[in-house]
């Protein structure tokens, strides 16, 4: 018997000028909650180009768990190198904590080097934005357990952090980690993520064999 969920990404990139709708964003969430889909997804990202108007994802998603209440809710995927890692633990303790425990947790090394630039955040090689999200993932899990949390790593470093309230569930809602590079990102995939996105490969089942089979090397 096959277990399948169904999730819904609810923004895509404009090809035109184009002004976000709120109520038409809720009007679509409520549509795929009342047709029992698993999940809906925001895309973090701050612009597609100079005419085009983009919500804020974490943002959004806050405002759009008070209009559903079945339905879990998730960032497609949240570009690490925005978001200070303490910082997004205790976002998702609030978001988890506000919604009744439905968040769903996606996280990405982040590939848009345009819009990094453009915000003033460091993008370097893919090998450092990697090894990035591999400690943030690790500082972003500890401090789900409510203890505080010392972590000296290359990049990030917090001293007796605490993420209080708690998730609604011991060890907080699942981590999603996007990518598929099978030497880095399905490492750190392995060692953090309850769950491993692949969505943005080619859909041939022989390229997601391979990436399984070394996801679960990895593991």
């Amino acid at each position: 018997m096959i277990n399948a969920k169904f999730g819904a990404v609810l923004n895509e990139a404009p090809q035109v000028s184009v002004s976000p709708d709120y109520q038409q964003l809720v009007r679509l969430l409520r549509v795929c909650e009342d047709a029992d889909f698993d999940s809906a997804w925001l895309m973090d990202h701050f612009t597609w180009g100079p005419n085009s108007a983009v919500f804020e994802c974490w943002t959004t998603l806050s405002a759009l768990s008070r209009e559903t209440s079945r339905i879990h809710l998730g960032p497609f995927f949240l570009c690490n190198s925005y978001r200070n890692p303490a910082l997004v633990a205790k976002m998702a303790a609030t978001l988890d904590t506000i919604s009744g425990g439905r968040l769903e947790l996606g996280m990405g090394a982040g590939w848009k080097e345009d819009e990094c630039r453009a915000y003033g955040y460091p993008f370097g090689s893919a090998a450092e934005r990697i090894r990035r999200l591999d400690e943030a993932a690790a500082i972003i899990k500890l401090m789900w357990s409510g203890k505080p949390v010392t972590f000296q790593g290359k990049y990030y470093h917090v001293l007796d952090a605490v993420c209080r309230p708690e998730p609604v569930h011991p060890g907080g809602p699942p981590l999603w980690i996007g990518g598929g590079g099978e030497e880095l990102t399905l490492r750190v995939a392995a060692k953090h993520a309850d769950v491993c996105n692949l969505s943005g490969l080619s859909t041939d089942l022989q390229t997601f064999q391979k990436k399984l089979a070394a996801l679960e090397k990895h593991c």
